[in-house]
């Protein structure tokens, strides 16, 4: 049975409806409910009410959606990206972080409109959902005032993604300047929303550096305020011997914890991973902008991570240079692990990768998914209620095609789910139970309508900013 339009927009509204997925291979990413080789998933309004073999719904109210030769799974939690970037996707393909950072902070920040901002995020969340995500934490570093804030917050709600905003002064020039005064402001506003989808964090810069301004830089006075707005903390760009004495010193002064998310992480001493772990702070992984851009070393922490008991997730980035979807972000890190693992051996080191002194194992396609779905929930703060296929808990799942002529036949869904399938593979995707994408087609996405939105604002950023379109500069790259 495939749904209409019509029938997909009724379940959507009526709250009341189940929706049974039928015959699938149900990878739980759950030490609670099993995976199964072929299995259902019942759903009942919001929540996951029953998995296993052989469901029904005795009165056949269900609306079944028939998933043999598919995988369900849970959707995949992205823990960091700058969606106020969607609209200069790949515009910087062969920055290093200097020139990203000054183009974009300096030159096409400052150019931006509160509509622009809203247009940027509204695109970016509807290309995670397209993606396979079910929540992402956009860490907005350019609410030049509160229209701006608003503008973000509202392009996310407009498309039915889990996501948590988390704010940060810009680092530029010609802004609002009253920090953290427009943070307590934005929190009143997003308030008043109401949105139970859109949660709200504080962002900051993790690296101190004296030409990085002060009002957006990690220190205890930002914590505390942040915490007295019930606020989480965000901090980017954790890397590095200067960061590392910072976040040893916080420890040691007793300002870090669970509510604490540190953001790439790479270069950083023992003793701060020993701070990171001993505080429960949050870490997430950049597996593809670490070593794009070059941040830190541009290793991503992903062994420092697995030799510690840190919570930690995946996450995309900077979609101006970076892939956009988690399968990308997923590879990598298998990639770049297994790289790390089998090139010590061929060097002869058993162990200085691993804080137990044995050498390292090369990651499983089973971990790598866990950090993109369970773990990246619990980042993301919803691991109580996302990220596993358990009963009682949220519908926010996905169904990839597994049967593709690319894919088929379906020997290990695990496997397949990491390097087989990607965007084009992803078939149906609920958040709360909504289905926001069905058939490979955005429920409720007028894309044509979308499109021509985010290229007049493109067109505009870039005339304001006198930045060069990149549909020209790409070609010089073609020459010589």
């Amino acid at each position: 049975m495939q749904p209409d339009t019509v029938e997909l927009d009724d379940v959507n509204a009526d709250r009341g409806r189940r929706i049974l997925i039928k015959g699938g291979s149900v990878l739980t990413m759950s030490g609670d409910t099993p995976s199964t080789a072929r299995g259902d998933v019942l759903i009942d309004g919001e929540t996951i009410t029953a998995v296993g073999p052989d469901l029904e719904v005795a009165d056949g109210s269900a609306m079944v959606l028939e998933a043999a030769g598919k995988i369900v799974m849970p959707g995949f939690h992205d823990t960091h990206r700058h969606c106020w970037l969607g609209l200069l996707r790949r515009a910087l393909v062969d920055a290093d972080f200097s020139t990203y950072h000054d183009d974009m902070h300096e030159v096409l920040a400052p150019a931006y409109t509160a509509e622009d901002i809203r247009a940027a995020s509204e695109l970016s969340s509807w290309g995670a959902l397209d993606s396979g995500v079910t929540s992402m934490l956009d860490f907005m570093h350019n609410p030049r005032d509160l229209d701006y804030a608003v503008a973000a917050m509202e392009g996310h709600a407009a498309t039915g993604l889990r996501t948590v905003v988390a704010f940060c002064a810009p680092q530029g020039w010609g802004w609002r300047g009253e920090w953290p005064e427009l943070l307590a402001e934005i929190r009143a506003e997003h308030l008043r929303m109401g949105n139970d989808l859109i949660t709200m964090r504080s962002g900051v810069q993790g690296y101190p550096d004296p030409a990085i301004p002060a009002r957006v830089t990690l220190d205890a006075d930002k914590i505390r305020h942040a915490r007295e707005l019930g606020l989480p903390i965000v901090a980017d760009a954790v890397a590095g011997d200067a960061a590392s004495r910072l976040v040893c010193e916080l420890h040691n002064q007793g300002e870090l914890g669970p509510d604490v998310t540190f953001i790439h992480c790479n270069s950083l001493t023992a003793a701060a991973w020993d701070a990171i772990e001993d505080s429960g702070v949050r870490v997430v992984i950049c597996p593809t902008s670490d070593t794009h851009i070059g941040i830190g070393n541009s290793l991503p922490p992903i062994q420092e991570v697995l030799n510690r008991n840190v919570v930690a997730g995946l996450s995309v980035d900077v979609e101006c240079t970076l892939p956009t979807d988690m399968f990308a972000q997923m590879q990598a890190t298998y990639l770049v692990q297994r790289m790390r693992v089998f090139r010590g051996e061929a060097a002869g080191d058993s162990g200085a990768a691993s804080t137990s002194g044995h050498a390292p194992e090369p990651m499983t396609a089973g971990q790598v998914l866990r950090l993109a779905t369970a773990c990246g929930a619990d980042v993301n703060g919803f691991g109580a209620i996302s990220g596993t296929l358990d009963p009682g808990r949220q519908a926010d799942l996905i169904v990839l095609d597994g049967n593709s002529v690319a894919n088929m036949p379906l020997n290990d869904p695990v496997a397949t789910a990491l390097l087989g399938v990607g965007v084009r593979d992803v078939e149906t995707v609920l958040v709360g139970g909504r289905i926001r994408k069905h058939a490979g087609d955005l429920i409720g996405c007028d894309v044509a309508a979308l499109r021509r939105r985010v290229q007049q604002s493109r067109d505009d950023v870039f005339a304001r900013s006198g930045f060069r379109e990149s549909t020209t500069r790409g070609f010089a790259g073609l020459v010589g």
